[in-house]
């Protein structure tokens, strides 16, 4: 009977250890990807900020519009990622080297001239329990911009699709309205 109990009570640590190694350990805080769709008239400007912490909650800030201080142009939605893509997002922070190396923009002759504008801001925690705030130049070097958008990519495919959805029907309307005021 002890015997039993005995390998009840191995059996149990064992399987709690292995459902800790499972378990995501971000070395950061929050990881929040910004986008603005570039320098275009008013009426067809918006943007948005998708934020991850690493209790693998999110949210996406999006303005469709470029009056982003009127609520009614705002919209700001809460939702959860999974294990597994937060796995990918670890893994996509540690490739792209956001935290471990001062991340290159290019020299100011190869900086495109208009177009969209994305760039990346990471919370890492340091070793006085204080916080650092990273942020990723919008025109890296070549050397890391292949690692940086995938990261992007990553993080905007984990707002839910009916989120994403939602928001962009809603931009739809609001481009219509501007085109029938003019």
């Amino acid at each position: 009977m002890k015997n039993i109990l005995l390998l009840l009570i191995l059996l149990l640590i064992i399987n709690n250890c292995c459902a800790q190694d499972n378990q995501t350990e971000s070395n950061w805080l929050f990881v929040e990807y910004n986008y603005s769709n570039g320098p275009v008239p008013p009426k067809y400007q918006y943007r948005y900020t998708i934020k991850i912490d690493n209790k693998m909650n999110g949210s996406i800030r999006y303005s469709f519009a470029y009056d982003s201080s009127s609520k009614k142009y705002v919209e700001t939605i809460n939702f959860t990622i999974d294990e597994e893509r937060m796995k990918l997002i670890d893994e996509a922070i540690i490739n792209s080297k956001v935290t471990t190396e001062k991340i290159e923009s290019l020299p100011p002759e190869e900086i495109p001239k208009g177009g969209h504008i994305k760039y990346l801001r990471i919370a890492i925690p340091t070793e006085n329990d204080e916080t650092k705030l990273i942020k990723v130049t919008s025109n890296p070097s070549e050397k890391y911009s292949q690692a940086l958008n995938y990261l992007y990519n990553l993080i905007y495919e984990s707002v839910p699709n009916n989120i994403l959805k939602d928001l962009n029907q809603k931009r739809a309307e609001y481009k219509e309205k501007q085109k029938q005021k003019n």
